[in-house]
């Protein structure tokens, strides 16, 4: 453990330097104990808990393909010898960990303003795609232990507590002392915080929706513990506190307070979006979107705000940039890690997840929120017809959409009985019937035609949000569910309009107005179906022929 601490240690150049005294030499009970293996007991564990998934594990060990709990030292410092091959640095067990302590008390606001600035890439990455082991926990400051020592310094800061009462949401913590939590080290639990919180948040609406795929988005969390001593509005609370402590001591308009600033407001812009448009209720659902519109506004100025601040430093001005950039790098490698969950997957073969830079990641997050206003809050909005909301839901699928977006809009694509919170379905339904076949509103008004138009309500909602999956995904859908329900529905159509015929004596003339309209959508799907095998490559073509 002294020579992992040791490798692991920013300031070290090469892990032989350490001196000889700190190691200790177990040749000799490793032969001691390899001399006792008989042939009847060939293990060196206890035999009533050793299972398949370790013995496998056993022989894949120091397997370069399957083994994924080595790194080279190298991975872990520039200047590492890269041909030693150490463990991954283990979970901290908490702020001051034994082996792997985390930077606290000389955390400075430029220490804080680079952590928020990389947490924005582990958030840029859990909306890419990762899962939250691979991205939002490779911050060591965010997992359940560290933040749990955070929170009790906090809470230990009479000083903290009497400004900021309203964090605890019962009664203030009765262990108070008079050592002050420096403003470093307040922004940089704040920012962690966020991002927990916001994590927790995307990770809910995901799996609510349930329309990812494995490689769609991973949900996965490789039985990592969530701090859960948090909440939404407490989240808020503490960001809100921290973005006016850092406005109050920005009286230089210094940068790197700039950058925590534009961080700080975005994170609390974004859990305002995520609260409001996960949740929405009918009655006040245009107010809602309208200011879910309004703070996506403010995100996006936030962003746009840091990419100018990226763009417009120059190393090369700056006589101690190297000397900065040295010691920015000590810092984010103490604090963050590609590597740690990697224990947590056993020996299954792990994907080498690349985090952008900080400046690359900044456009992404931009996109994402854009397509939220256009993708979500417009179609809420907007979508007052059935046929405006398909062609809405059309532009969307061909459109690549992140999968929150997607997902966002599952959520609201029915809820209070009404399609998008707002419109009956059947009421829908029969207007678009009416634009479609010009059929006379009193057939609609039979007791057949009201029955077939609650008969279409399931399919017609299964026929939108089959628009909101991944391409690759819907040939599935559409085989598994769309295409039985349709096949149904033209038979019980042409029923419809044989009971309509024989009740108005209208003969063989009268024109198929539900059987029309179930056709139409049928052969909408089976073409859609089609040019869904030619995007996907499917067919062959005229030269394979």
């Amino acid at each position: 453990e002294i020579l992992l601490a040791h490798l692991w240690s920013m300031d070290s150049t090469n892990p032989r330097d350490y001196p000889r005294e700190d190691l200790v030499d177990i040749t000799d009970l490793v032969k001691k104990t390899a001399a006792s293996l008989t042939l009847s007991n060939p293990i060196l564990c206890d035999e009533n808990t050793f299972s398949l998934h370790d013995s496998m594990a056993a022989l894949e060990l120091m397997d370069q393909k399957m083994d994924c709990c080595e790194l080279s030292a190298a991975l872990i410092h520039p200047k590492n010898d890269p041909d030693i091959i150490i463990p991954p640095r283990q979970i901290p067990t908490g702020l001051k960990d034994q082996i792997y302590s985390l930077p606290w008390a000389e955390l400075t606001i430029v220490d804080a303003a680079n952590i928020g600035l990389e947490i924005l890439t582990r958030f840029e990455s859990l909306l890419g795609g990762s899962s939250v082991a691979e991205s939002t926990y490779t911050c060591l400051y965010a997992h359940n232990a560290v933040l749990t020592d955070m929170k009790i310094i906090m809470d230990g800061d009479a000083s903290l507590v009497e400004k900021f009462g309203a964090m605890w949401t019962s009664n203030p913590p009765a262990n108070l002392s008079d050592e002050k939590v420096t403003t470093p080290q307040l922004l940089v639990y704040a920012q962690v915080l966020g991002i927990v919180e916001i994590s927790e948040v995307i990770r809910s609406i995901i799996l609510h929706a349930d329309i990812y795929e494995e490689e769609d988005f991973s949900v996965n969390t490789f039985g990592l513990q969530f701090f859960s001593d948090v909440d939404g509005p407490g989240t808020i609370r503490m960001l809100q506190y921290a973005l006016k402590c850092i406005k109050e001591e920005n009286t230089k308009e210094n940068e790197d307070a700039h950058i925590l600033e534009n961080i700080i407001s975005f994170q609390i812009n974004f859990l305002q979006i995520c609260a409001s448009l996960a949740k929405l209720t009918a009655a006040p659902a245009q107010e809602l979107i309208r200011e879910a519109k309004r703070l996506i506004a403010s995100c996006v100025s936030n962003l746009e705000n840091l990419q100018v601040i990226l763009k417009q430093r120059n190393p090369s001005q700056n006589v101690s940039s190297k000397e900065d950039s040295i010691a920015t790098y000590s810092t984010l490698s103490k604090c963050f890690d590609p590597y740690v969950y990697r224990p947590l997957v056993g020996n299954s073969p792990v994907r080498k997840v690349v985090f952008r830079k900080q400046i690359e990641s900044i456009p992404i997050l931009l996109k994402i929120l854009c397509e939220v206003d256009w993708v979500v809050c417009d179609l809420l909005l907007e979508g007052s017809t059935l046929g405006r909301i398909r062609r809405m839901l059309n532009r969307i699928s061909v459109s690549s959409v992140n999968i929150l977006s997607r997902s966002l809009i599952v959520l609201n694509l029915y809820f209070d009985d009404k399609l998008l919170g707002q419109h009956p379905l059947s009421e829908l339904v029969g207007n678009d019937l009416v634009q479609l076949t010009a059929i006379p509103k009193l057939l609609l008004e039979s007791n057949y035609g009201k029955a077939f138009l609650n008969r279409l309500a399931k399919p017609m909602y299964d026929s939108l949000k089959l628009l909101v999956l991944n391409r690759n995904r819907q040939r599935n859908y559409m085989e598994a569910v769309i295409f039985h329900d349709w096949s149904s529905l033209q038979q019980e159509a042409h029923i419809v309009d044989a009971n309509h015929r024989q009740e108005l004596n209208a003969g063989e003339v009268f024109p198929p107005y539900f059987t029309q309209y179930a056709l139409y959508f049928t052969v909408w799907l089976m073409d859609h179906y089609v040019a869904l095998g030619i995007e996907l490559g499917l067919y062959s073509g005229h030269h394979d022929l």
